[in-house]
């Protein structure tokens, strides 16, 4: 009896740090510069066209859109939602963070954390748009 008190005090107080250890921090966003033949500067449409396609490689669903700046959200396995924001121009482009459910996200003393698959999943979107852009 004792012995499974002090577990499930053991499981309790720790619980709230096995629940943080689940994210990662959320950095600001990087600058990543387009993939392409030197000097090619890409026409806006075509652009647009390419970043829109990278998007529908991995589920990624255009819900809305703004010159030099596109909005997605992905639904992942029915389970996370995650919505970002390509802000691009002809020579680059970065993916910000605009929201998400069931993620983890949290703000902490000022600093963003969400679970560490976020990351992967906007590494991909990052390696389709640059490989879609490259191909124009």
């Amino acid at each position: 009896m004792k012995t499974t008190t002090v577990l499930l005090s053991l499981v309790l107080a720790l619980a709230p740090v096995m629940a943080a250890a689940k994210t990662d921090k959320l950095d600001p966003p990087q600058r990543m510069l387009f993939v392409g033949p030197a000097g090619k500067t890409p026409a806006p449409d075509s652009l647009r066209g390419a970043i829109a396609a990278a998007g529908n490689v991995r589920g990624w669903q255009l819900i809305d859109e703004v010159p030099g700046r596109m909005t997605f959200r992905n639904v992942i396995r029915g389970k996370h939602t995650v919505v970002v924001a390509v802000v691009y121009d002809p020579r680059g482009f970065q993916i910000e963070y605009v929201s998400s459910e069931n993620l983890n996200y949290k703000e902490r003393r000022g600093q963003a954390y969400i679970h560490p698959k976020y990351h992967q999943w906007i590494a991909n979107l990052a390696q389709d748009i640059n490989a879609s852009v490259a191909a124009l």
